[in-house]
């Protein structure tokens, strides 16, 4: 089983979010322990919550497409935080910001 986390800024509903759902639900299906961390919640998170309840779904406020350097730093340092505490195998990123955290 590997831990596989996806961020994405917008948990809203388009076309990346489709995308971001079709992969959980194919690695929740294969049993692998998934995440999905997203700025705001929306469509997505609401279908991954309810389809999917062993998916664990975290909102950080923070994580925006907008630049912003203070929102920026507390994003990163979330992220880096999350992925310390989860250790995940897989980090999947829709996001620039989120990226960042790998580096």
């Amino acid at each position: 089983m590997k831990k596989i986390v996806y961020v994405i800024t917008l948990g809203t509903w388009g076309g990346a979010q489709a995308h971001v759902y079709d992969l959980i639900k194919h690695e929740n299906g294969i049993g692998n322990e998934v995440w999905l961390v997203t700025g705001r919640s929306g469509r997505l998170t609401q279908q991954v919550s309810n389809n999917f309840p062993e998916v664990t779904v975290v909102h950080i406020p923070s994580l925006h497409r907008e630049i912003s350097p203070i929102s920026d730093i507390q994003t990163v340092a979330k992220l880096r935080k999350l992925f310390r505490h989860i250790s995940p195998d897989i980090v999947h990123v829709h996001s620039a910001k989120g990226s960042v955290c790998l580096l």
